[in-house]
């Protein structure tokens, strides 16, 4: 059972009681203390909305999901979830998603500039754009892997700056840098998104979660056959739910 308060087109608060599923492309030992860096973990979860338990109201869905991660191989295994009473972020509106709520998006920022800059501070990164390494007793110069990476998030800090500063309203996904950025107003940060696992995605998990939420609810496109939009739950406090310890659906 769903309950909604009920708003005009920004996200809303929805009340969720009942079972959600989960389609597996392995089996898995629910935990939740889900160290999801990790991979030789058994979680097989997704990043695009942030690190979560990724789940859906309609159990043939996850089986079909369940199939796709199988890679089409005619298998499915699926899991149950009880919600005893979830309190999620609902981003569905009358005519698909809603775009990210103005405070929302400034204090997301906000939360990733505090980060960014303790980053910095903590562990600095030399701005050399080479570094010497030894490989096989020969020394040899490579590039600084790890300033790369820090660009990226620099980068992605300049975008998150100029979107709050412009008070865009944006699409969840375009605002994570999950979904390329299609048409938005053009900044000088060179951030374009389309990355499916954006390294900041622990963070919105653990920013959400600090917005006293167990998670959000997003219309995704569905996978192979089931192409289309189909509600995604997406747990971010683990201990929200009831998970089960076996499967409902396996073949």
């Amino acid at each position: 059972m769903e309950v909604k308060e009920t708003s005009l087109e920004k996200p809303e608060v929805t009340y969720f009681e009942g079972i959600l599923y989960h389609g597996a492309k392995k089996e898995l030992t629910f935990s939740k203390d889900f160290d999801y860096s990790d991979p030789n973990s058994s979680f097989d979860g997704s990043f695009t909305l942030g690190e979560g338990m990724y789940l859906t109201d309609n159990r043939e869905l996850a089986k079909s999901y369940s199939n796709v991660r199988q890679h089409n191989s005619g298998q499915h295994l699926v899991y149950s979830a009880h919600a005893p009473n979830c309190k999620f972020l609902d981003f569905r509106g009358e005519h698909g998603n809603v775009p990210v709520e103005g405070q929302m998006l400034i204090d997301w920022e906000r939360t990733y500039s505090d980060y960014l800059n303790k980053l910095e501070l903590e562990e600095p990164i030399s701005e050399e754009e080479y570094e010497d390494v030894v490989i096989n007793g020969r020394t040899r110069r490579k590039f600084n892997r790890a300033l790369l990476e820090r660009e990226d998030l620099r980068v992605y800090g300049k975008y998150l700056k100029a979107l709050a500063v412009g008070n865009i309203k944006v699409d969840l996904r375009v605002m994570l840098g999950s979904a390329p950025g299609g048409d938005l107003p053009k900044n000088d940060s060179g951030y374009e998104g389309g990355d499916y696992a954006p390294p900041w995605s622990s963070l919105f998990r653990r920013f959400i979660i600090g917005q006293s939420y167990d998670g959000i609810i997003y219309n995704e496109e569905g996978e192979g056959k089931d192409d289309g939009n189909h509600p995604t739950y997406v747990v971010y406090k683990l201990e929200a739910i009831e998970f089960s310890t076996e499967t409902i659906d396996s073949k």
